[in-house]
């Protein structure tokens, strides 16, 4: 995995690769850009062919263009303002499903020119906070619900079991 830093900005915008309609892009905000040669696994990749009688090769965008590709695949759900826009919201929602969350590199809108797997769990690290605070709201919105009687009696008696019967105290 390389360990450079660096941010990807999205905008709308119009290019090739949109087919010149209007759609979203990325490019470099800060950092280095991502870089298609590992001189380390070019040279494993050759050691590996020499021991197993190969030929090591490159996918055509990184040998021909220096473009980093990914193995990964990505996108499919992307965020957007709207169902227009995207499958999710910012909070990983889908749109018109709003307990139904996308947390997998479906997220994930551009290639970011490295493994992609700490972004996967960052994105999805965000997304799981949101949830507790989430359900709080929604239990203090509601009203209280009435106890049963079996979980009140177990209350009372202080043993906390209410399936099954009271629980009897172990003999240890």
């Amino acid at each position: 995995m390389q360990a450079t830093e660096g941010t990807l900005r999205l905008r709308l915008g119009r290019s090739a690769a949109t087919g010149w309609r209007l759609g979203l892009l990325s490019e470099l905000d800060a950092g280095a850009p991502p870089s298609a040669s590992l001189p380390a696994a070019t040279r494993l990749a050759e050691l590996l062919a020499e021991q197993l009688d190969g030929v090591p090769v490159a996918l055509a965008p990184e040998a021909l263009f220096g473009v980093p590709t990914t193995a990964h695949i990505l996108g499919g759900a992307c965020m957007g303002a709207g169902p227009e826009e995207g499958v999710i919201d910012s909070e990983h929602r889908v749109f018109g499903y709003q307990r139904l969350l996308v947390v997998d590199g479906a997220a994930v809108s551009a290639n970011p020119g490295v493994n992609p797997s700490l972004t996967i769990a960052a994105l999805a690290e965000r997304a799981m906070a949101r949830i507790p605070a989430a359900r709080r709201e929604r239990m203090s919105a509601a009203a209280p619900r009435a106890r049963g009687p079996r979980v009140a009696l177990a209350q009372r008696a202080g043993t906390g079991a209410w399936r099954g019967g009271p629980q009897r105290p172990s003999a240890a």
